[in-house]
């Protein structure tokens, strides 16, 4: 397989989106397994991220003709408690089928949740 062939799925919350650059590691796209947050669905809140400062030189060189890194992301809404992570039936069979790459990093991160909810 070679790595400019790669489908990443990131299951985390939309933070360490930013650790990942879709310039530097050729992947044909990075699936976001966010979830729906305050009123937000996962679309909305990966746009407002995205559109963030952490990402300016990513829109510039892409607003001049560089390479558009955002046309590789892909945002599922689900959650990783839930069974089947949440997705859809189209959703689960596309990444049952497309992707290559697991990267787990979501996290509990209140700081005084439960030991029980915080390890699960």
């Amino acid at each position: 397989m070679q790595a400019s062939q790669l489908h990443l799925l990131l299951c985390a919350d939309t933070c360490p989106v930013y650790q990942l650059n879709p310039t530097q590691l050729q992947v044909k796209a990075v699936y976001l397994l966010v979830r729906r947050k305050k009123g937000m669905t996962a679309q909305q809140r990966v746009q407002k991220f995205l559109c963030g400062p952490l990402f300016t030189e990513l829109h510039q060189q892409a607003a001049s003709g560089g390479p558009n890194v955002f046309n590789k992301v892909r945002v599922l809404e689900g959650d990783i408690e839930l069974p089947e992570l949440g997705l859809s039936a189209a959703d689960k069979e596309e990444v049952l089928s497309q992707v290559d790459v697991v990267i787990h990093s979501a996290a509990v991160l209140t700081l005084d949740a439960h030991i029980q909810d915080a390890l699960r």
